[in-house]
């Protein structure tokens, strides 16, 4: 279909496509320079766009507010070929909501083409992987002014995990922003193994954060057993400015104990500067981190200093 189509000036302002195969979109959109909010949802194999296709379609976009694109599955967005280099970043200056659904891959050959100054909402998810490379999704997010400083964060189990982090105007930001990641993982360990690379890669972003909530529904006591003490270890490092802790009753225990821990080699200081632990659940109450001093090392480990 040519780039003319409608005479190259159509006064179109939304389009929304589920499952629906159509490769030559990115020239289409030359032709919707009104275009306001692009949907692209459930695209299939037979309809996959390149990340630097997408880019070249999007770059002439200069009233798009919202941008959403999702993959069916893991094979329909996997990237194949030689990846072309970077070109200089495309900037969407009025885009302030971005939703993605897909692989790691993709999203960070993606967002590595783009420059989003004004982004408020961003809420992406991954497809069931093992490992969680992210290091453009940061940069991405550094540079939205509404994103790069949270206060709050959220971790959220259920039959999925998902890790949200967001600003209110207490940072002294005139925006509020939101941004959160989903996982498909049902079992405890692999969802905190998610969470724990996620907040590996954004520690720079997470330094600010002051407030930390972790939400576990009801469930099977045996469903905790998935995962162990040393396995929470990885989450917390990243929240090093971190006062009020907030953590559901299931899991009460088991985050007492990860932040008990002792400092032996291969242990950092959790949390150091909590004031407050909340449990909350029929019986809420609240600890102070001196409850929670680290137990004493086994005989005959190292302190770390």
């Amino acid at each position: 279909m040519s780039r003319n189509f409608l005479g190259g000036h159509s006064r179109l302002q939304k389009i929304s496509l589920c499952g629906v195969s159509f490769p030559a979109l990115p020239n289409l959109l030359l032709s919707f320079r009104d275009l306001v909010e692009l949907q692209l949802l459930e695209i299939l194999s037979s309809g996959y766009v390149s990340p630097e296709a997408v880019v070249a379609g999007l770059s002439n976009l200069s009233r798009l507010k919202t941008l959403e694109i999702g993959y069916s599955s893991l094979r329909s967005c996997t990237i194949t070929g030689t990846r072309p280099p970077l070109p200089i970043l495309s900037t969407l200056s009025t885009l302030t909501e971005f939703r993605f659904k897909g692989s790691c891959e993709y999203l960070e050959d993606l967002i590595a083409r783009l420059d989003t100054p004004s982004l408020q909402e961003c809420c992406i998810s991954f497809f069931r992987e093992v490992v969680f490379d992210v290091p453009q999704l940061t940069q991405f997010i550094c540079c939205a002014e509404a994103l790069s400083s949270p206060d709050k964060a959220l971790i959220h189990s259920s039959e999925t995990v998902s890790f949200r982090f967001w600003q209110g105007r207490s940072t002294g930001s005139p925006i509020v922003g939101s941004f959160s990641l989903s996982f498909p993982f049902s079992h405890l360990n692999w969802q905190l193994s998610c969470v724990a690379q996620i907040c590996f890669h954004s520690s720079p972003l997470l330094s600010g954060v002051k407030r930390l909530s972790i939400d576990l529904p009801p469930k099977d006591p045996d469903w905790l057993d998935d995962a162990g003490v040393e396995e929470w270890t990885g989450v917390f490092p990243s929240f090093v400015a971190v006062e009020e802790l907030y953590v559901s009753e299931p899991l009460g225990q088991h985050v007492a104990q990860a932040l008990a821990l002792p400092r032996t080699t291969g242990h950092t200081e959790m949390l150091p500067a909590l004031r407050s632990v909340v449990f909350e659940g029929p019986q809420k109450f609240a600890l102070t981190p001196e409850i929670l001093k680290p137990l004493p090392p086994p005989a005959g480990s190292p302190i770390a200093p």
